[in-house]
């Protein structure tokens, strides 16, 4: 299941391309872990936690002059979760505390509380949360190269 979001915010803070390209294009991750073990001889049946992810991804805004440039103030929020041995029966999405409908597009504060909870059929539950945060300034990468750096009149 995938879930996808898009967060808009209005700061003036100045973050180094670097940091922007680890902190906005990045996945965290929780879950598959075996619980409740039974050992039976030669062969041992776990359980599985269900997993939950939630990634960041800046958004395009426009290729100009051999260039990508990346929406500034947005980024796509997008949760997936699965369960290897069954199925998810529940997941609830909050943002800062609050309940989050599928298909809602927010406008929010500078840093941004995300949190997934995932049940699976027989009960276990995984639950993540991070904290997002939109760029303030604009980037761009030169198309084909491998780098984001900042762009324009950012500082």
């Amino acid at each position: 299941m995938k879930l996808i979001f898009v967060f808009l915010a209005t700061i003036s803070t100045l973050f180094s391309a670097s940091v922007l390209a680890s902190s906005l294009m990045s996945t965290t991750s929780k879950g598959g872990d075996a619980v409740n073990c039974q050992n039976y001889g030669l062969v041992t049946v776990c359980q599985y936690t269900p997993k939950v992810s939630i990634r960041t991804d800046l958004i395009q805004d426009r290729i100009e002059n051999n260039t990508i440039y990346y929406s500034e103030d947005k980024i796509a929020v997008t949760i997936t979760y699965d369960d290897i041995d069954g199925t998810v029966t529940n997941a609830s999405y909050f943002i800062d505390g609050q309940p989050l409908n599928v298909n809602q597009t927010i406008v929010t504060r500078w840093s941004t509380e995300i949190k997934a909870i995932v049940t699976d059929n027989t009960g276990l539950t995984t639950e993540l949360t991070r904290f997002v945060s939109p760029p303030n300034i604009a980037i761009c990468k030169p198309v084909g190269l491998p780098f984001i750096s900042v762009c324009g009149n950012a500082f």
